[in-house]
């Protein structure tokens, strides 16, 4: 309820804070603070839906809802990269992809997977080391792997990294602790909801995350 409350006034500082930045004479100082406004309510707002999600999955009969429609798994995989990279300026993220990668998904909720995924890659793989996003294809599915160097993650950790709040490798050696711990559990979840499997290696100090989706339901 409170998650569902919230909604409504954060979107008035949303559209609030939207217009004010659409005034050209504003001082360079109060862009900058409306800038700050905008980026931490954006965040804000992330973490109500993924609250909501998680009450969905937990207290709804049948899980979370899903809307199949067609779509290329290609082409969104290239636009979430490209919003990862604009907001991690610097990062090196490449995108490989072969084979027919289209198929019956629901684009929001693969968008979050992959999304999720990514961000886990560049808050917890070494920063001077490229992520690599593979996605191939074959007869009846579609195969996302999204690959990073870093710490190698024991394997007691994996066991429970798509519980619920449940964090990363590093998150209690001074890494930044502004998620909730649901983001892996939940894009399993839509995952599972297609069908589908999410599995994760650890070996050598390279992390795979692996996505694999039936092209159908």
């Amino acid at each position: 309820i409170l998650g569902h409350d919230l909604r409504n006034p954060l979107s008035a500082v949303r559209g609030i804070t939207g217009l004010l930045q659409l005034d050209e004479s504003l001082p360079e100082k109060t862009k900058a603070g409306l800038s700050r406004i905008e980026s931490a309510s954006r965040r804000m707002s992330e973490m109500i839906e993924t609250i909501l999600d998680f009450t969905r999955i937990r207290f709804t009969a049948g899980g979370l809802p899903v809307s199949r429609a067609d779509m290329d798994f290609g082409e969104l995989c290239c636009d979430v990269v490209d919003e990862a990279l604009a907001a991690h300026r610097g990062r090196q993220v490449s995108l490989e992809t072969s084979g027919n990668l289209c198929g019956r998904w629901d684009r929001p909720r693969m968008a979050q997977v992959v999304s999720n995924l990514l961000g886990n890659a560049l808050t917890h793989g070494d920063e001077r080391e490229p992520i690599r996003l593979i996605a191939r294809a074959d007869c009846t599915s579609v195969t996302l792997d999204v690959v990073n160097q870093g710490p190698t993650i024991a394997e007691e950790q994996r066991k429970t990294l798509f519980e619920p709040f449940i964090r990363g490798p590093g998150a209690d050696q001074g890494r930044p602790r502004s998620g909730l711990g649901l983001g892996l559990y939940i894009a399993k979840q839509i995952v599972v909801s297609h069908g589908g499997m999410l599995t994760s290696q650890s070996c050598d100090g390279t992390t795979t995350f692996s996505v694999v989706l039936p092209r159908q339901e």
